[in-house]
C-alpha cells in the first residue's frame, strides 16, 4: 500500500479512480530528509468504490496473501483487513511529528508541523492537537539535553519515544 511518487504515478494513470484514496505518507526518514511517499488509505472506502477500482482490489489481495504467509500470528490474523494499516494511529488533527530515531550528531532533533492528512508510518512519534508554544518547548535546548540523557539508543542513534522521553519531561 506504500508507493514512491513515480509508482504513484503510474498506478494513478492506470487507475484514475484511486488518486483520491492517495495520501502523503511520512514515517522518520522521510520526515528528516524530504523524501516523497505515498499510501492507499482506504479507511473510509465503501466495498461498491473499491470494486470500480480493480487495481486498488489487485493490491488489496497482495497485501492479505503477503499477511497470511507471516510467521506472525497477529499479522496472520490482519489478513481478515487487507484494506487497512496494521495500526492506524492517524490523529484527527495536525500535529507534530517527531522522529523516532535521529542521529546522535545533530543537535536539535529536527520536530515539525504536519497536516492531519498526512499518514504518520510507525517510525514516527506524533503529538496532536499542538501549539507554538509545544513547539518551542519540544525544540528547545532543555528538551533535547533530556532527550540526550534519556533516550534510548538504535546503535548510537538517540531513539526518541513517547514513553521515556515526551511523558517524563519535567
Amino acid at each position: 500500500m506504500i508507493f514512491t511518487e513515480e509508482e504513484k504515478g503510474v498506478f494513478v494513470s492506470k487507475e484514475p479512480l484511486s488518486e483520491k484514496w492517495f495520501r502523503r505518507f511520512m514515517g522518520a526518514e522521510d520526515f528528516l530528509y524530504d523524501k516523497c511517499r505515498y499510501c492507499l488509505w482506504l479507511v473510509d472506502a465503501s466495498p461498491k468504490e473499491l470494486r470500480e477500482m480493480p487495481r486498488v482490489l489487485e493490491r488489496i489481495e497482495q497485501v492479505r496473501v503477503f499477511r497470511q504467509s507471516s510467521v506472525k500470528e497477529a499479522t496472520r490474523d490482519a489478513a481478515n483487513t487487507p484494506a487497512r494499516f496494521m495500526e492506524i494511529k492517524q490523529p484527527g488533527s495536525d500535529y507534530l511529528m517527531v522522529p523516532a530515531v535521529s542521529s546522535e550528531k545533530r543537535e536539535y532533533v529536527p520536530i515539525g508541523f504536519l497536516a492531519k492528512d498526512v499518514v504518520a508510518s510507525n517510525l514516527a512519534n506524533y503529538i496532536a492537537d499542538t501549539s507554538l508554544y509545544h513547539f518551542g518547548v519540544l525544540t528547545s535546548s532543555v528538551h533535547m539535553a533530556w532527550m540526550r540523557a534519556v533516550a534510548g539508543r538504535l546503535e548510537m542513534r538517540y531513539r526518541y519515544s513517547a514513553a521515556i522521553v515526551y511523558n517524563n519531561f519535567p
